[in-house]
Order: C-alpha cells, then structure tokens, then sequence
C-alpha cells in the first residue's frame, strides 16, 4: 500500500516541480516563447486550425497537449494557434488542481477558437462560438495578446514529466466519469 501512495505521490509532485521550477526560475528559458513570423493566413490542406487564448495575467505558463504530446505552452495574455489533421483531437490543459479536456471535432480547412478561462483555483477551455461576445472580440485578442509558439528546448522535459500523469488524465477524460468540453465542426470558420 506504500508503494502506491509514494508512486501517486510522485505522479502529482514531479510535474508540478517541473513546472514551478520553470516558472520561477529566470535562467530556464520559458516553455512558451514570442513567435518571429505569422502563420500563413490559409490554413494547410487536409488540416484544421485551433487558436487558445489566455488573458490571465498570473506568471504560469499552461501547458497543453493533444492526447499526450506536448503541443503548446500559454503564457499570461498570449494565444497559440496549432494546426492538426482534420478529425477528432483531444485537447488537455494543465491546472495546479486540476486538467481539463477538450474534445475538438474539426473539419478541414477551419479555424477554431477556444479561450482558456484560468483563474487561481479553477480553469476551462471554453470554445468561441460563433454569434457569441467573444467571437466578435477574436480579432482584437489577437491584436492585444501576444501570439507565441513552443519553446523546443523546453518539449522533452515536459513530455517526460508529464507522460505517466497525461496517460491518466487522457483515460479518466475518456471515461464515462470523464468531464470534457466539446466543440462540433460547426463550430469552425
């Protein structure tokens, strides 16, 4: 029984040293950094577009995945677009407390929107619908946040921190317990 306690222990404690050990530390460069170039205005055949945004302004930088590998980083006020194959994709954020998971339906050709709502003790990815507030506001987000891409000196680290944690997390979102947001084709432009 010891054992298990000590491995679960391990599970939550290890990732969350990598990441404050990231976050704190100014000699470690940032999972996340400020992108040199735009991405081309169209998206790439046969894929989808996803943009996150946070406008948070606390120090952490969230990583998120696409099932279990390490796609992004979201700093405070930036966004991250990332392409991927048409299809369904699942999408996880990293929280102190908590992940979050979203499953993402997208359709080839479509960019999608999602806001990550993340506050001290609780977080959502919330998809931008179109009709709402925030999907007029996208635009000015863009505008106003800084747009910023993967760090990859920081990938492996992540990964290997986080590999045995993101594997649950993915099968527990999966689950009929499981607690996942969902965003339809639809939901695209």
């Amino acid at each position: 029984m010891e054992g298990n306690t000590m491995r679960d222990l391990k599970k939550i404690l290890i990732p969350l040293a990598v990441l404050v050990s990231l976050s704190v530390s100014s000699c470690i460069p940032e999972l996340a950094i400020p992108a040199k170039e735009p991405l081309p205005q169209t998206v790439s055949e046969g894929m989808a577009r996803i943009y996150f945004f946070k406008t948070a302004t606390h120090r952490a930088h969230q990583p998120i995945f696409r099932e279990t590998d390490f796609v992004a980083a979201l700093p405070p006020e930036s966004y991250v677009i990332i392409e991927v194959p048409a299809g369904k994709h699942m999408f996880m954020l990293h929280h102190t407390y908590h992940s979050m998971a979203l499953e993402a339906d997208m359709a080839a050709g479509k960019s999608y929107y999602v806001y990550a709502d993340i506050g001290a003790y609780a977080a959502q990815l919330e998809p931008i619908t179109p009709g709402s507030e925030r999907w007029d506001q996208r635009q000015q987000l863009m505008e106003d946040l800084t747009y910023v891409v993967l760090n990859p000196e920081k990938k492996a680290d992540i990964e290997e921190a986080y590999s045995e944690h993101n594997q649950e997390k993915l099968d527990k979102a999966r689950s009929p317990e499981g607690t996942v947001t969902r965003m339809t084709p639809e939901q695209g432009e």
